[in-house]
């Protein structure tokens, strides 16, 4: 087997740590619902038509930000949720190591949750086990994808382990 000169071979893994983090797009901005495009964009209150039909998706999330606004540094990324008149901040860590937020909305708002991200190529895939409903119930656990669709549009999407339902959020740039 023959050996890689030394110079070529950092030239080798410069180019792979320039390349990847290149893929990873910036989310900052202000951006608003597309409801259009759009599923499960409701806090569930009822209008369903059975099992993750509701307009919640069945996953107790509550209802879904009109406007983030986002600010995004090469440590973490900070998502400002608009819902009405109501306001939440939520902290991500761009590291792999947990963050604690609060709920915002949803059956267990006013709670404490753990966010756990990595990257996965050009998407932010986030863990959030969130501690059971006061009340009783079970710990949820979702995973949260967020990308930058061809169109410039940015794509949330949501799955709670265990179920069969979504939710898929699309956001374009505040104008």
């Amino acid at each position: 087997m023959k050996q890689m000169p030394i110079a070529l071979t950092v030239l080798t893994l410069s180019t792979t740590a320039v390349v990847g983090s290149a893929q990873r797009p910036d989310f900052s901005g202000t951006w608003k619902l597309d409801e259009k495009r759009s599923s499960a964009i409701g806090g569930g209150r009822g209008g369903g038509r059975g099992e993750g039909n509701s307009r919640g998706g069945g996953l107790g999330l509550g209802a879904s930000p009109d406007t983030i606004a986002i600010v995004q540094t090469a440590e973490t990324l900070v998502v400002e949720e608009r819902r009405g008149a109501e306001t939440a901040r939520i902290t991500y860590g761009l590291d792999g190591k947990p963050v604690t937020n609060g709920v915002a909305s949803g059956r267990s708002a006013g709670t404490n949750s753990t966010y756990t991200s990595a990257w996965k190529g050009d998407r932010l895939v986030t863990t959030i086990v969130i501690p059971p409903a006061p009340g009783g119930g079970e710990i949820g656990r979702y995973q949260e994808t967020r990308s930058i669709d061809r169109d410039g549009s940015l794509v949330v999407e949501i799955t709670m382990a265990g179920r069969p339902n979504s939710r898929k959020l699309v956001y374009v740039r505040a104008k």
